[in-house]
């Protein structure tokens, strides 16, 4: 896998990290509309772009967005029916390249 390919597992798993802190339901004050209206939101204000994605146990569609020019970033949670609450947003998005050895390997 490429260095970029990594950044971007590397951040999924981040997302992914941080959304099974957080309870499944939607909670009070998070903002959520449907999907295609908070892309486009997030593409048009703030200039960021899908960097990675997972599907969660309970089917929820978890993507980090960023934009690698401003520094800002984004995860959302899509429930299956379309529905997209922002989770975490913040400042100073870094691609981060982390070479890790698979698990069972000796260097």
């Amino acid at each position: 896998m490429t260095r970029l390919g990594w950044a971007i597992w590397f951040a999924g798993m981040v997302a992914l990290v941080i959304i099974a802190m957080v309870a499944p339901g939607r909670a009070q004050g998070v903002p959520c509309a449907p999907r295609d209206a908070l892309v486009a939101s997030l593409r048009s204000n703030y200039g960021e772009a899908r960097k990675a994605l997972g599907i969660a146990a309970d089917n929820r569609l978890l993507e980090l967005f960023a934009s690698e020019a401003t520094g800002s970033w984004t995860i959302t949670a899509t429930s299956p029916d379309g529905l997209t609450c922002m989770i975490a947003t913040g400042e100073a998005f870094q691609a981060v390249v982390e070479v890790v050895e698979p698990p069972g390997e000796d260097g």
